[in-house]
């Protein structure tokens, strides 16, 4: 049948588009992380994407994806290409929770070359690129289609320099083209590519998911796999095992269970650190990351934070009798190189206590031992 011949077809184009030997896919994000801070790239281009006031993970057709208010949700992310594309697919699914004023931004490339993919005005879905000093927008045709809110849609769209031509597609069916003039490049700027915003402003409210780039520009049958492969592309052997951080679980956001997300760990260092999501105590010194960096003060990646030769991690035995500290190990004081056991545990350090064996007593300012 018919379908039959379409699946054989499928198998060659999933061997050509999304094999370990096609590098143009250049990133590929599917939202399903829990961490809130981060859009993660399941290739191994690792093209991280920063989420920008609060836009929300919500539950999709195919796992998670991300709500934008239309107010001021984005994400952002550096460049994907490290030079301005010639060829380019962009694919994304979207639903509208509310039509907006102006142009409703699902993908937009600013550094990479100025291309837009998003909703108009009339909430018809449109494909904008920036080439030569044109801006070049898909033209409204028969096929073209007017967005209705709560209904998801699978968009994608194609731009090439080669051909000399730009294509709109809906849910795997070309609806748009249009000419380039043949002496037209993509134009760049030095803002950061977007998602859910455009280069200034024209944000979406609504929900993507699944966005995937390529740095070059597919045909019909590839756009149309790619509509009814949603869930992983196939065979794509660069895919990241994991959720886009290191060796960590897909599944959670804390893998080593130190109370720092896996994100913070490797990626952010909002806390001043990067340290190792893998393991609880990234120095080996006895003591979680986290006690670390927010009870102790200490250097996470440093053993020895003030330097004086003993570890962070200060251990002691109490003597029943004397109820002092014995078999002190470690530094009582890792911030300060000058001192490190406190047998009364008065707080203040042997060398420094006049009475480092009475805890009520530390200073004795004539000297006298009184």
């Amino acid at each position: 049948t018919l379908s039959n011949l379409y699946e054989y077809d499928n198998t060659l184009v999933e061997s050509s588009i999304f094999s370990l030997y096609e590098p143009s896919l250049r990133a590929y994000w599917k939202f399903d992380s829990t961490d809130p801070f981060m859009v993660l790239d399941m290739t191994t281009n690792s093209n991280i994407g920063i989420s920008i006031n609060e836009p929300i993970r919500v539950s999709t057709l195919f796992g998670n994806g991300m709500y934008c208010d239309g107010e001021d949700d984005y994400a952002e992310l550096e460049s994907l290409h490290n030079s301005q594309f010639s060829e380019y697919t962009i694919h994304s699914w979207v639903k509208l929770t509310n039509y907006t004023d102006d142009f409703g931004t699902v993908f937009g490339t600013v550094n990479d070359g100025r291309t837009w993919l998003g909703i108009n005005s009339e909430n018809y879905f449109e494909f904008k690129v920036l080439s030569g000093n044109e801006l070049y927008i898909s033209p409204i045709t028969n096929n073209s289609v007017e967005a209705k809110l709560g209904v998801w849609y699978n968009l994608a769209a194609t731009y090439s320099e080669s051909q000399d031509i730009l294509r709109l597609y809906v849910n795997g069916t070309l609806v748009s083209e249009l000419g380039i003039t043949p002496s037209h490049s993509i134009k760049t700027a030095t803002n950061y590519n977007y998602m859910c915003r455009g280069q200034n402003g024209e944000y979406l409210n609504g929900t993507i998911d699944n966005i995937a780039v390529w740095d070059r520009s597919l045909n019909s049958d590839e756009i149309q796999y790619v509509y009814e492969q949603p869930l992983g592309f196939g065979n794509y052997q660069s895919f990241k095992t994991d959720d886009g951080v290191l060796s960590t679980s897909p599944a959670l956001n804390d893998t080593d269970n130190d109370g720092l997300s896996d994100s913070e760990e490797v990626y952010f260092g909002e806390d001043g650190y990067i340290t190792d999501p893998t393991n609880q105590d990234t120095d080996n010194d006895g003591l979680n990351d986290y006690d670390e960096i927010f009870v102790y003060g200490t250097n996470p990646t440093n053993n020895d934070t003030d330097s004086d030769g003993y570890d962070d991690k200060y251990t002691f035995l109490i003597n029943e009798t004397t109820g002092l500290r014995t078999n002190q190990t470690g530094d009582a004081f890792p911030l300060d190189n000058n001192v490190h056991n406190d047998t009364d545990s008065d707080g203040v350090g042997d060398n420094s206590d006049a009475f480092p064996l009475d805890s009520n007593e530390s200073k004795d300012s004539d000297g006298d031992m009184i």
